[in-house]
């Protein structure tokens, strides 16, 4: 992973932790954050209330806090519903999205990323741009990294984050090069 990433988070969680934030803090603090190492000029962050999902972070161009999740409809009903990241390259294009809502909020691209407690979907961490195709996939890496961070945030402290698929499958291959390594080790 990238060091500068690492380093980001660590002192994230530091500043969370040294100052003790209430959750409703921490996760705007959070959204700035993610704005900042994504080059975002939105970002929302979303959490299941018990009647819903609703917006408890935001910063920049993004849906006010309060607002909630339309359960049937859009690109974050897509990620709740399905649990894998979505991304949507431009907003002018895709089918998937309300193009006057995002052109009110100057959005031209966004992807959302679920938040995970006990393996059911409990919110989602939502960036935006004004361009198209803004986001690559090393902002999908951090996005994920920042889920687990808000996952631990809210969640109860017996909740553990879930893998996603990527992260799971990154670490049986480390798994499966160490067991290909072993052998000429003990030739040495």
């Amino acid at each position: 992973m990238n060091h500068s990433l690492n380093c980001a988070l660590a002192t994230l969680q530091e500043e969370i932790a040294a100052h003790k934030l209430p959750r409703d803090a921490a996760l705007k603090l959070i959204a700035e954050r993610t704005r900042d190492l994504t080059r975002a000029t939105g970002v929302a962050i979303a959490i299941d209330d018990g009647d819903g999902i609703v917006c408890r972070a935001s910063t920049g161009s993004a849906p006010d806090i309060g607002a909630r999740l339309s359960p049937s409809s859009g690109l974050s009903a897509e990620c709740v519903r399905t649990g894998v990241v979505v991304l949507c390259e431009d907003t002018e294009l895709d089918p998937r999205v309300d193009r006057d809502a995002c052109r009110q909020l100057n959005i031209r691209s966004a992807v959302m990323v679920p938040l995970f407690s006990a393996a059911t979907v409990v919110g989602l961490l939502e960036v935006f741009s004004a361009s198209h195709q803004a986001f690559q996939e090393q902002d999908v890496v951090t996005l994920r990294r920042l889920a687990d961070l808000i996952t631990a945030t809210v969640a109860p402290p017996a909740a553990t984050p879930v893998p996603f698929p990527l992260e799971e499958a990154l670490l049986e291959a480390r798994h499966a090069r160490r067991q290909r390594v072993r052998p000429m080790q003990l030739l040495r």
